[in-house]
């Protein structure tokens, strides 16, 4: 391939959008190591895409394209920014993400206009103060990077309405935080938080609170205060106890309690009825309480990762769930109710300690992806072939020889797992040629008998 064709395409595409007194230009996916430098004589261009080149700097001329109002840079491979960037004075969007950059020029500050900036997978290792200054900022992206701290100038940041740290190195949270009062979404996730200032109990506007993998041992009360929030995100810290109050939290619709050390629900989850995700993956829990059923606006519950021996009888009352993930325990039995659930559609009942499916009516009818795998069973009811919207099956990991013909009936069905099962030849033979020949095979058993 001729080194010199990505160059070359790029100042014909620069050359016909100049002509044509364009705004926008794309030059993404090029494969770039360096820019045209006729690219700095388009001063009317106010959108420009680079993304996914292999750019390692930006020229000194680049500064020339001041009435640009977005500048997407995602996934080069730039080291360091020219400090001409602050000449961009009219940008609005700046995406830099999944770039090498340790750190930014101060001259960053200086784009005031800034409204969305996504610094994510940089490798930042710290911020310039001047961050501070980008006053209309309403949304700033920092997620995985390598920070330790943050500046307390990130306080001045007041029109900020998302605000993602998550998959950092942060220890602790500036004070100043608590000065974004317009904040809706924070996500400090996966990071190595021990507690948290009181000073964020002022983000009473917050919808989305994101604290998954951190280190706390304890939730502070303000918490119980923040009472917009739609999304709370628990799951993984090392807390030693779920205070009571945060049955106070009565518009959440989504709440992960993930490897929190559950041992049994606590009695104020019931107050949370409007609840439309809840995970309790991962936990010691052994028994459900029949209120369970009062979440009635359900459609994702996640109990995998469990000590569940049975489930209670008021499933049935969840009629707007979607997603069931009941992996990973010690069941004996499924509930009958459990056909009930007419809006299931995905049901993973792997490794749950079952060895045998309930005949007809047990499963949902609507089901489009049932996971099986590793349940060690040795046979499958021929009702199966009744979840005619099947589209997914897995079996892996059982002691099947044959499936039932009624299988082949389903014309849904696009992915058959099998691996790990001692299949008779013929059904082995037509499991190697993908999941269409095995149900073929299935349906020419059923025209013999």
């Amino acid at each position: 391939m001729d080194p010199d064709a990505p160059y070359r395409e790029a100042e014909q595409k620069i050359e016909e959008a100049r002509q044509s007194g364009a705004t926008e230009l794309d030059l993404s996916e090029l494969h770039l190591t360096a820019l045209p430098e006729s690219l700095g004589q388009f001063t009317q261009l106010q959108t420009l895409y680079l993304v996914n080149n292999d750019l390692t700097s930006l020229p000194d001329w680049f500064g020339q394209l001041t009435q640009l109002q977005t500048l997407v840079l995602q996934r080069n491979r730039l080291t360091v920014l020219p400090e001409s960037l602050g000449q961009f004075t009219q940008l609005q969007a700046l995406d830099l993400s999944d770039n090498n950059l340790s750190a930014l020029p101060e001259s960053l500050g200086n784009l005031t206009q800034l409204q969305w900036l996504s610094l994510l997978g940089c490798c930042l290792t710290v911020l310039p103060d001047s961050l501070g200054q980008l006053t209309q900022l309403q949304t700033l992206d920092l997620y995985e990077n390598s920070l330790t701290a943050l500046p307390e100038s990130l306080g001045n940041l007041t029109q900020l309405h998302t605000l993602d740290l998550a998959n950092n190195r942060l220890a602790t949270l500036p004070d100043s935080l608590g000065k974004l009062t317009q904040l809706q979404t924070l996500h400090i996730s996966g990071n190595r938080l021990t507690a948290l200032p009181d000073s964020l109990g002022k983000l009473t506007q917050l919808r989305a609170l994101s604290l998954y993998d951190n280190s706390l041992t304890a939730l502070p009360e303000w918490l119980g205060r923040l009472t917009e929030l739609q999304r709370l995100i628990l799951s993984g810290n090392r807390l030693t106890a779920i205070p009571e109050w945060l049955g106070q939290l009565t518009t959440l619709q989504d709440l992960y309690l993930s490897r929190t050390g559950l041992t049994a629900l606590p009695e104020w989850l019931r107050n949370l009825t409007q609840l439309q995700t809840l995970d309790l993956s991962g936990n010691s829990l052994t028994a459900l309480p029949e209120w369970l059923g009062q979440f009635t606006q359900l459609q994702k519950l996640d109990l995998s990762d469990n000590r569940l021996t049975a489930l209670p009888e008021s499933l049935d009352r969840l009629t707007q769930l979607q997603t069931l993930d009941l992996s990973d325990n010690d069941l004996t039995a499924l509930p009958d109710s459990l056909g009930q659930l007419t809006q299931l559609q995905t049901l993973d009942l792997s490794c749950s300690g079952l060895t045998a499916l309930p005949k007809s009516p047990g499963l949902p009818a609507q089901l489009q992806t049932l996971r099986l795998d590793g349940l060690r069973l040795t046979a499958l009811p021929e009702s199966l072939g009744d979840l005619t919207q099947l589209n997914a099956l897995y079996l892996r990991h059982n002691r099947l020889m044959v499936l039932p013909e009624s299988l082949g009936t389903l014309v849904q069905l696009k992915w058959l797992l099998l691996d790990g099962n001692p299949l008779n030849p013929a059904l082995a033979a037509a499991r190697r040629k993908g999941t269409a020949e095995a149900l073929a095979y299935l349906r020419e058993l059923g025209k013999r008998v």
